[in-house]
């Protein structure tokens, strides 16, 4: 090997050395989603009645009841768990959803599965009141937010753009230099 190409190998593996690496960030679970008609006792709820999803004790979603067609209704997108935080803040596949209605307790419960939009019905059987309905429903963001690392912490690896393309640059410089060098170096002993 001449010298040339071990010029040019070194060259190459500074450059590769050299590049930067990014934080890899998990694309956020789609949510399991529920809906269908809310019945306390047997009759429509008053339009506005919260109605949240629980796993394990914890509130995940929540929605407000509708009229539609004579029925009382509902909607809740259950988001799921972001495995780069440590606290649990959604659901993970099979794990067991409870709804409460107006603040009692439905019959019914599913399972959380990333993606799904499943009809369920709620049922309230009780001789507890509901609580009063919302006079003014407030609709709930759906989409979970995507997290990224803050400046300085150790989970950064993210480099800005121009200093990418500036070490770049002058990789590019130094190799063509380098190679223009040995070039002219070469060609005088011709």
């Amino acid at each position: 090997m001449t010298r040339k190409h071990g010029t040019l190998i070194i060259a190459a593996a500074l450059f590769m050395f050299l590049l930067p690496t990014a934080t890899v960030l998990a694309f956020p679970s789609l949510p399991s989603s529920f809906y269908g008609v809310v019945k306390y006792n047997g009759a429509n709820i008053p339009e506005g009645t919260l109605v949240e999803a629980l796993i394990n004790d914890q509130v995940f979603a929540t929605g407000y009841s509708e009229m539609y067609q004579g029925d009382s209704v509902y909607t809740v997108d259950v988001r799921g768990d972001d495995s780069d935080t440590t606290e649990k803040d959604g659901g993970v596949e099979s794990d067991t959803i409870h709804f409460r209605v107006g603040g009692l307790m439905a019959a019914e419960t599913a399972e959380w599965h990333a993606g799904t939009n499943v009809v369920l019905d709620l049922t309230v059987n009780s001789k507890s009141a509901l609580n009063s309905a919302q006079p003014t429903p407030t609709a709930l963001a759906t989409q979970t937010p995507i997290a990224f690392p803050e400046a300085g912490s150790e989970s950064q690896a993210i480099i800005q753009k121009p200093v990418i393309i500036l070490i770049a640059a002058i990789l590019v410089s130094c190799t063509a230099g380098v190679i223009w060098f040995h070039w002219k170096k070469n060609s005088k002993k011709r």
